[in-house]
């Protein structure tokens, strides 16, 4: 876990977004807020959903992982908005 966070802290913001990995970096950012998420690292994982809306505001994942982190954090009144917008964007 060290050697990934030393990794993303240190080379993840260097790097400009390139369209043609949009599903790679996306996937790997949801992957990487998973982790964050189950260490109880709320604000690196909100970083990452974030990051993952920026150019991907229809990705349901990263409004659940949003939406759980707000619930984890007893704020259920956005958690509740972020779970809405998973249900929109299926339909």
């Amino acid at each position: 876990m060290g050697v990934l966070r030393t990794y993303t802290h240190t080379h993840t913001h260097s790097y400009a977004y390139n369209s043609r990995y949009a599903d790679e970096l996306e996937r790997g950012w949801l992957l990487l807020a998973d982790i964050y998420i189950s260490h109880g690292k709320y604000d690196l994982a909100q970083a990452l959903t974030k990051r993952t809306l920026q150019y991907n505001k229809s990705s349901a994942k990263a409004w659940e992982y949003s939406g759980l982190i707000m619930e984890k954090e007893a704020s259920y009144r956005d958690a509740a908005q972020h779970y809405e917008q998973v249900r929109c964007d299926a339909l």
